[in-house]
C-alpha cells in the first residue's frame, strides 16, 4: 500500500517533530533568571521539571548541550539551515532520518545513565507534549 505524498510528507513530519523537540522547547515555566528563549533557560525550565538533584544538573546541561550541538552538526552536514525556517525537502529529510534517530538513541542512552525511572518518563512526557503542541491538528 502506498500512501499519498502529503501523508508521507506529514509522517516524516511528525519523526522529526521528535528529533526537533529539545531544541525548539519553549515550556511556560517560572522565570529561571535566564534571557527566554536560550538554550540555558529552556535547559533550566526542563531541568525544574525533572525534579533534577543537585548531582544531576552539570550533566543534564551538559548532555542537552552536547545533543543540540550534535544536531547541529547533522543538519549542517545535510545542508539544512535551521536559521532560515524552511523545512527540507522531503529527500533531504530521508537522508536527515538516520543521523537524526542516532543522535536521539545517544541521548537517550546517556540521559539513562544519571536519570532515575521516573524521570526518563517526565523526559519522554515533556517530549511528547512538545510535538503535540508543534502539531495542532494531531489528536490529543
Amino acid at each position: 500500500m502506498t500512501l499519498d505524498p502529503f501523508f508521507r510528507q506529514l509522517r516524516l513530519a511528525s519523526v522529526f517533530g521528535g528529533v526537533f523537540i529539545l531544541i525548539l522547547m519553549g515550556l511556560a515555566t517560572a522565570d529561571t533568571g535566564k534571557a527566554p528563549g536560550t538554550d540555558e533557560a529552556r535547559i533550566h525550565q526542563v531541568a525544574q521539571r525533572l525534579q533534577l538533584s543537585q548531582d544531576q544538573k552539570q550533566p543534564f546541561q551538559r548532555t542537552m548541550l552536547a545533543f543540540r550541538s550534535s544536531v547541529l552538526e547533522t543538519l549542517d552536514k545535510h545542508g539544512v539551515d535551521p536559521d532560515v525556517g524552511q523545512r527540507p525537502s522531503l529527500t533531504v529529510m530521508f537522508r536527515l532520518r538516520s543521523d537524526m534517530k542516532r543522535n536521539r538513541a545517544q541521548l537517550e542512552n546517556r540521559l539513562e545513565t544519571f536519570l532515575t525511572r521516573q524521570q526518563m518518563q517526565e523526559f519522554s512526557k515533556i517530549q511528547e507534549e512538545r510535538r503535540r503542541a508543534g502539531f495542532p491538528g494531531r489528536n490529543q
